[in-house]
């Protein structure tokens, strides 16, 4: 299973209410020495997503960034671009989410400043449309960003995807992929 699959497998369990994680003590002795996710999150510091949750993950398989509005910063890109050097992560995931008070925010200032200014709204002022170009425009931002993780895209090591998490229902639903043509 690759990584997405294994990640939207995890939410198809979360959303059904079959979730499997456990973090046994074994388990957090292990984490205590080293660390080998599979795939990075960058994600909202929003209260209502929890990745390790949404997924149904153990801790140690998620490498996750949080900010408001999951704007890829610089600081946010050189913790993914460790996460794929050092880490060997297979994914990164921008996830939006429904109902982002970030990006309500954004929307609603006409004089947006700060971490506000960065987060890229849609040219349809509807919050739904811009949570899911703020997302897709993440990952773009992630690649033109940075040569170490386009270069782990184009040599097959990497993919690149971003989606949004439905509060409600917490399914997750991919929008994009970027990875090696085949």
């Amino acid at each position: 299973m690759n990584p997405l699959e294994r990640l939207l497998s995890g939410n198809a369990r979360f959303v059904t209410q079959k979730t499997v994680a456990t973090n046994p003590p074994e388990l957090l002795a292990e984490l205590s020495t080293s660390q080998t996710p599979f795939a990075a999150i960058l994600c909202c510091a929003d209260s209502r997503v929890a990745p390790e949750i949404v997924f149904d993950q153990q801790l140690g398989n998620l490498f996750v960034c949080r900010i408001a509005g999951n704007v890829p910063t610089s600081e946010i890109i050189e913790s993914l671009e460790y996460a794929v050097g050092f880490l060997g992560v297979q994914l990164i995931v921008v996830m939006g989410h429904s109902s982002c008070g970030a990006v309500t925010a954004a929307l609603e200032s006409e004089f947006a400043e700060g971490l506000f200014s960065q987060i890229a709204l849609s040219p349809i002022p509807d919050l739904n449309e811009s949570i899911s170009h703020n997302a897709k425009q993440g990952a773009r931002t992630i690649l033109d960003c940075s040569p170490l993780i386009l270069d782990a895209i184009e040599s097959g090591d990497l993919a690149v995807t971003s989606g949004v998490q439905d509060i409600a229902s917490g399914k997750f639903t991919v929008l994009d992929c970027y990875q090696a043509e085949e």
